[in-house]
């Protein structure tokens, strides 16, 4: 597994990691791993939610059918 090295904490934000750590009960680079693992992952979502968007942007371009409320209105009428 690959390390980081992180230079430059100030004072402060090191003494409150290792409050944090301390009362979580796990140690500092626990603390940071699991900070970084879920920025990591925070970024893949948003990454994969552009996505997502873009293809819904160019399918909406394309697409000749009704809307989803149009949909809903005309199953609602049939009932």
């Amino acid at each position: 597994m690959p390390d980081i090295l992180v230079r430059g904490v100030s004072e402060k934000t090191a003494k409150a990691l290792k409050l944090q750590a301390k009362d979580q009960g796990v140690s500092v680079a626990d603390l940071a791993r699991k900070a970084l693992d879920e920025a990591a992952m925070r970024t893949e979502r948003h990454a994969a939610l552009a996505r997502i968007e873009a293809l819904g942007v160019e399918i909406a371009k394309t697409w000749k059918g009704p809307t989803s409320l149009e949909m809903l209105r005309e199953d609602r009428d049939r009932r």
